[in-house]
């Protein structure tokens, strides 16, 4: 019995502690951001709620031009870490798009975005379906 109230115990300040790094994804200072998105990554568990408010943040950040470079990647890393579904794959592809729209972007940057964006999907826990593959191949990626 002592054993399931401290595994629910856990799972609780887990699920909160989740919650709680998730508001430090848009600060303004890029270090509490980074060190937010790294410690979340450590503690995450796939089917906690927090884990799902999470990848709608994520998607929201990443549409936001504005967020720093190295946020973007952490973020884009996260995504292959943590969220192994099509969710997931659909945001990276989403990346690949505005990089490869992006006419202001230096090229480095572009293509720091894409390679990452594409090892994101490539290097999850779950192989990547037929449909997904399809989707990278259609982007002539170099």
């Amino acid at each position: 019995c002592d054993k399931i109230v401290d595994l629910a115990r856990f799972y609780q300040i887990s699920t909160s502690l989740q919650h709680e790094l998730l508001s430090f994804f848009c600060s303004k200072d890029t270090r509490i951001c980074h060190h937010a998105i790294l410690a979340f990554s450590r503690i995450h568990r796939y089917k906690l709620d927090s884990a799902i408010a999470a990848l709608d943040r994520i998607a929201k950040l990443l549409q936001d031009g504005d967020i720093p470079f190295k946020t973007r990647i952490l973020l884009l890393w996260l995504l292959s870490k943590v969220y192994p579904d099509e969710d997931a794959v659909s945001i990276c592809l989403q990346q690949i798009d505005a990089a490869l729209s992006d006419s202001c972007m230096e090229d480095r940057l572009k293509n720091r975005i894409i390679t990452t964006a594409v090892q994101s999907i490539l290097h999850r826990q779950c192989e990547p379906t037929t449909a997904t593959l399809e989707a990278l191949l259609s982007r002539n990626l170099h």
